[in-house]
């Protein structure tokens, strides 16, 4: 029995999402696929667009065997973190083959040898790191002058695609674990972040060790359609038909679980969130900087939205995602405390299973048998089956969930279900 694992966002799930899953089944030959996806919160450090249910119930409609959700902490956390908690979730599995990702550039070789430089970091690559920072460039762009530099002969010029950042972290991931896992790049010719693809799959893609998996038949059709940036701007009647195009739970579940959007509800919680933590603590918070926090401090006064406050603390020398993350982090209480802990627990020491489609239950029993990590299923039990820190780590989380719950039901103006009364999802 062979298996695959995807780690993704699916805010919201699309048509690429969709041929990745089924041509990472097709050439790694695996029977199952799982899922490691985001849930209530995102990396670019907002709620999710799309509530984790709706998204769970169209990955196992769509290709997938199973959902686990990546812990909230890492899910809104920069590229390295949120690749490396993912990563180490499926390899506490003890029974995935294969780690598929999609890419902006097929070169898993050149991706290798990147992944070894960032892990070693040879003297010559910190002086350069060193160097090209003290010119002033920012840290992204040292680092890649920086590789050029040690890698003359290789066109490292893909390097920053955002799928390709994340397939970087992702295999560092794998080295430093020494995970058996073997990746597997999915070529994303004429596409970028949020194309849609054509479902077409193409032919004769044999699998071998490190694969690459080019396919002319993706369409580079509206380049950011399915973003949630730009599923927020859509009319009511956009949104639903172009949703209800990709699977019918959209149109069900429309106006009862989602839209969560950034600048309604959440706007107005985060903020009051955020202004009892500056009046309240000193800056405790995970990857939010001493000099971030005292400018958040120093406009709150100014703040009348989420997204516009952002954009007020926005400068060459910090990026709208990085403030974004940092102020998601103060309203959800991610401390760097707690971050540091869940890590040296292995993030957590429990992994928290969303669904799974009722034909795969040898998987399940599969994952039971051979992981040593506590699997959630039923929340309603999870005092019984979580003790000491990763007791404390789960009811963090649930906080993180109340939440999001609280902006749904403001939002759709409906009494939502909270974890404790959601039910298992089996398709």
């Amino acid at each position: 029995m062979k298996t695959v694992g995807i780690i993704t966002e699916f805010n919201p799930f699309h048509k690429g999402h969709r041929y990745i899953i089924s041509k990472a089944k097709e050439v790694t030959g695996a029977d199952f696929c799982i899922i490691i996806t985001s849930g209530s919160f995102v990396q670019r450090g907002e709620p999710s667009f799309i509530d984790k249910y709706t998204k769970t119930t169209i990955a196992l409609r769509n290709g997938a065997d199973l959902v686990i959700e990546l812990p909230i902490p890492f899910s809104c956390a920069s590229a390295e973190y949120f690749a490396t908690c993912a990563v180490t979730l499926l390899n506490n599995l003890n029974i995935v083959d294969f780690l598929a990702f999609g890419v902006e550039a097929n070169n898993l070789d050149v991706l290798n040898k990147v992944a070894d430089i960032l892990i070693e970091e040879p003297d010559e690559y910190k002086k350069l790191l060193k160097l090209n920072l003290s010119c002033g460039y920012n840290f992204v762009s040292s680092r890649s002058k920086s590789l050029s530099a040690l890698l003359p002969d290789i066109d490292l010029s893909f390097i920053n695609g955002p799928n390709n950042i994340l397939g970087l972290e992702y295999i560092k991931a794998l080295k430093k674990l020494n995970s058996p896992i073997t990746p597997v790049c999915i070529s994303r010719i004429n596409a970028g972040y949020h194309d849609v693809f054509d479902d077409t799959p193409s032919a004769n893609d044999d699998f071998t060790s490190d694969t690459y998996i080019s396919d002319t038949s993706c369409n580079n059709i509206n380049n950011r359609l399915y973003s949630a940036s730009n599923l927020r701007n859509l009319e009511d009647k956009q949104l639903v038909s172009l949703l209800a195009d990709i699977d019918t739970a959209y149109e069900y579940n429309y106006a009862k679980t989602y839209p969560v959007r950034l600048n309604n509800s959440f706007s107005a919680v985060a903020g009051t969130l955020i202004l009892s933590a500056i009046n309240n603590s000193n800056n405790i918070y995970f990857d939010v900087p001493d000099y971030l926090f005292d400018k958040i401090k120093n406009n709150f006064s100014r703040y009348t939205c989420y997204s516009d406050f952002i954009l007020s603390l926005k400068s060459k020398d910090i990026s709208y995602t990085s403030i974004s993350r940092a102020l998601l982090h103060i309203v959800l209480n991610i401390t760097t405390e707690l971050v540091n802990n869940m890590i040296a627990d292995n993030y957590g020491n429990y992994i928290r299973i969303l669904g799974f489609k009722k034909d795969s239950t040898i998987l399940f029993k599969n994952i039971k048998n051979n992981s040593d990590i506590k699997l959630i299923t039923n929340v309603k039990n999870y005092s019984n089956d979580l003790n000491g820190n990763a007791l404390k780590y789960f009811e963090h989380s649930l906080k993180a969930e109340d939440i999001y719950r609280l902006c749904q039901t403001m939002d759709l103006k409906s009494v939502i279900k909270n974890e404790y009364e959601q039910k298992f999802l089996t398709l």
